[in-house]
């Protein structure tokens, strides 16, 4: 995909019917960041890879966000799975997408691990 303005990103991102149409955006235009944690290391940014594969009917949960900086008041989680190591790894991925002012900039990826 070719690289989107903030402005682009934004009319693409509104005109999305789902969030994981959302979140598919997002990953196609390489506008997310996977959070530094020290807790619970996050998984590298390969396994975002999958989601592009996703059927449109694919479930994703919307709740309140309790953190985080500017942005939408919600966040998304999406399991899926993940087989680029030649097994099947279970894929837990939450985050928000962040915003300055009118514009949406990318989904801050929060908890990318393994599903428990």
């Amino acid at each position: 995909m070719e690289i989107l303005t903030d402005e682009q990103f934004t009319r693409h991102f509104r005109s999305a019917a789902t969030d994981l149409e959302r979140i598919k955006l997002a990953v196609r235009a390489n506008r997310y960041t996977i959070w530094t944690r020290g807790d619970k290391p996050n998984l590298p940014e390969e396994y975002m890879t999958p989601i592009l594969l996703l059927p449109d009917k694919h479930p994703v949960k919307r709740s309140k966000r309790k953190s985080g900086g500017e942005g939408y008041d919600y966040v998304v989680e999406l399991k899926y799975e993940y087989r680029g190591t030649g097994r099947r790894i279970p894929v837990y991925m939450k985050g928000f997408f962040s915003k300055e002012g009118s514009l949406v900039l990318q989904l801050e990826v929060q908890s990318l691990r393994e599903d428990e």
